[in-house]
C-alpha cells in the first residue's frame, strides 16, 4: 500500500507502482501535480480508483474522487 500522505510530495514527477498488487490508491494522490506521471501497469487488483481510470493519470483520478464526493 502507498502511504496516505503521498500527496504531500509536491516535487514528485513520476510514480511507478507497476506490478505491486495494489488494490487502492490513497485519496491524497490527487494532491500531486497534474503533470506527475503515474504508472499502474500490472495492478489488475486495483479497484479504487478503477485501473482504467488510474492509468489515465492524476487528472482522471482527481475527477473520479470528485465524482465520488458528489
Amino acid at each position: 500500500a502507498l502511504p496516505e500522505n503521498i500527496g504531500k510530495l509536491s516535487k514528485l514527477r513520476s510514480l511507478n507502482v507497476c506490478t505491486n498488487s495494489i488494490e487502492e490508491l490513497p485519496r491524497s494522490i490527487v494532491e500531486l501535480d497534474a503533470s506527475c506521471e503515474i504508472s499502474v501497469m500490472g495492478n489488475s487488483l486495483l479497484r479504487i480508483p478503477p485501473y482504467e481510470i488510474a492509468e489515465d493519470g492524476i487528472p482522471a483520478i482527481r475527477r473520479y474522487f470528485d465524482e465520488l464526493d458528489g
